[in-house]
């Protein structure tokens, strides 16, 4: 008789996750306590799996052998909690996986950069030749990885603190932590220790001969400095940060030009670097990953320069939903900035970037449903600060205060769930509203 697994969540993970057991022979389900796209629903429909959706029937625990759930959903929900009471194996997808897993994984995990690293590294790896599957936390799942393409020599994923949480056999031949700063405390009852401790879950799991990527940067170093001395992986330093400034990735066996890049930024720099040096021990010459990098291009929603209106630059940074990340984009413009912040808080304090919004920033919009943090912290601008709840409202009002070579940046410090579907939505419906503006010209460079 086949082992009942229910799937907690229907979205690209817990889709993936019951296609992965269908495969090896689980009777699955799937469960969401909200309404499915029509996508997922066709989808699920299309391979006989069955669900419901809205809601978690009152006998959804009845026979189930384990539970796989989604990374969004936390460990402590009641559903969870009671499973749990009664002996039912809950686990993450990460772990769900480990017993399937083929080819050889590199693991990119971090507080900022992961998809831009995760990427990159993905297109050195395919320029270079080698069978490569790239997913995990951005676009296609683990789990659906291993269904579909299966054969790979190399998996390359982008994984999220909520992914790595109860990781026990789930491992990876090249792991990194690319930096630290404070990112969504709220799951981790305002404990940086507790987020923290969850990203190195990556490094605690590895096996012998796997290698580590260390960061430099002093959050990281402080924290790694906690962990159980471990032989079992060998451990490469990635250059610090003060080597960024140069223009240079750096590896440890060299220096990677970024100048015809789209890579700009010490922050990118930093990324290029653990992407490059991941892929020079995956077996990659040099040669090939300079002239591989002059052909990458950055997903959307990452210091996205959209274009201009009447001389005012339009740039898209939604991804940008920690302090860290905003500290990053501020320090990436020479030129006045009128920024557009906002959304459901994740615990932020504004006073960590006070000093660097006084040097570059000349006006604030704060856009959400409650802006009183961002109020109590901004509204010494007076007039050039502004309070919205629509992104239509807050692009006006930017237009109020921008003025010839300014820069308008969404950079909102924030999770986007309060007016958006997610970051994607918010910065999707920022581009498209700057587009439709009169005047509106396309900058030729897209991304910084």
């Amino acid at each position: 008789m086949s082992k009942r697994l229910l799937v907690l969540g229907g979205g690209e993970s817990g889709r993936g996750v019951a296609l992965l057991a269908k495969a090896n022979g689980y009777a699955v389900f799937v469960s969401d306590a909200a309404q499915l796209s029509e996508d997922a629903v066709a989808e699920l429909t299309k391979h006989k799996i069955g669900f419901e959706q809205g809601g978690h029937g009152a006998n959804i625990l009845e026979g189930v052998d384990v539970i796989v759930k989604s990374p969004g959903i936390p460990w402590g929900v009641p559903l969870v909690a009671s499973a749990k009471t009664k002996g039912i194996r809950v686990v993450g997808e990460m772990e769900f996986c480990a017993p399937y897993r083929k080819g050889k994984v590199i693991g990119i995990t971090g507080s900022n950069g992961k998809t831009t690293t995760t990427l990159l590294l993905g297109h050195l790896l395919k320029t270079a030749g080698i069978n490569v599957a790239v997913g995990g936390n951005v676009g296609v799942s683990y789990a659906r990885l291993l269904v579909d393409q299966a054969d790979a020599d190399w998996f390359v994923l982008e994984l999220s603190s909520y992914q790595l949480e109860d990781i026990e056999a789930f491992h990876v031949e090249i792991g990194m932590v690319l930096n630290l700063s404070p990112d969504h405390l709220d799951r981790y009852n305002n404990s940086f220790d507790a987020y923290a401790a969850a990203k190195y879950n990556l490094r605690k799991t590895q096996v012998v001969g796997s290698t580590w990527l260390q960061a430099g940067d002093k959050l990281s170093l402080k924290h790694v400095a906690k962990l159980p001395t471990s032989e079992l992986a060998n451990v490469r330093q990635v250059a610090m940060p003060a080597s960024y400034e140069s223009g240079q990735a750096v590896t440890p066996t060299q220096g990677y030009s970024l100048a015809d890049t789209s890579l700009a930024g010490p922050h990118n720099a930093a990324n290029a670097s653990f992407a490059l040096t991941a892929a020079e021990l995956a077996g990659v010459a040099p040669k090939v990953l300079a002239k591989a990098l002059l052909t990458f291009e950055n997903a959307p929603h990452r210091l996205e320069r959209i274009g201009f209106v009447k001389g005012v630059e339009y740039v898209n940074d939604s991804k940008a939903t920690n302090l860290d990340a905003v500290d990053k984009a501020l320090r990436s413009f020479s030129k006045p900035i009128v920024w557009i912040v906002g959304g459901t808080d994740k615990g932020n304090d504004y006073n960590m970037l006070m000093p660097l919004v006084k040097a570059h920033v000349k006006g604030v919009i704060a856009l959400g449903l409650d802006n009183t943090k961002i109020e109590n912290a901004f509204s010494f601008y007076g007039d050039r600060f502004k309070n919205t709840s629509s992104l239509d409202k807050a692009i006006e009002e930017a237009c109020t205060i921008a003025e010839p070579d300014d820069v308008v940046l969404l950079s909102p410090a924030c999770a986007s769930f309060d007016l958006f579907k997610n970051y994607i939505d918010r910065g999707d419906q920022f581009r498209a509203a700057v587009k439709a503006m009169p005047d509106f010209r396309e900058t030729l460079q897209h991304t910084l």
